[in-house]
């Protein structure tokens, strides 16, 4: 699956394998970078909206909108953590 998905983000990318090695070193590099982009990106972001309010309940429903209110597209992506994690294919990291 990891091969499938590397093979996908290639094409978006429009680059060649060499191209991604030279870039980021390896695949765990790579792993790296996209999980630190997702925590920025996506993690973040629900902090702020836990974080938004006063009140620890109307944090959660601020959390449970903004995700109710975003993207489909980005939604029917999943979460990368809990994605990665159910994938037996992925090695556990080493550090």
């Amino acid at each position: 699956m990891l091969q499938l998905l590397q093979t996908i983000l290639l094409r978006a990318m429009n680059i060649g394998r060499q191209s991604m090695y030279d870039t980021f070193g390896d695949k765990h590099r790579l792993y790296l970078e996209a999980l630190e982009k997702y925590q920025r990106d996506s993690v973040a972001e629900n902090i702020r909206r836990l974080r938004s309010t006063a009140s620890p309940l109307a944090g959660i429903e601020a959390f449970v909108i903004g995700i109710i209110a975003s993207d489909k597209s980005v939604r029917e992506r999943g979460c990368m953590g809990v994605g990665l994690s159910a994938n037996s294919e992925t090695p556990t990291p080493t550090w």
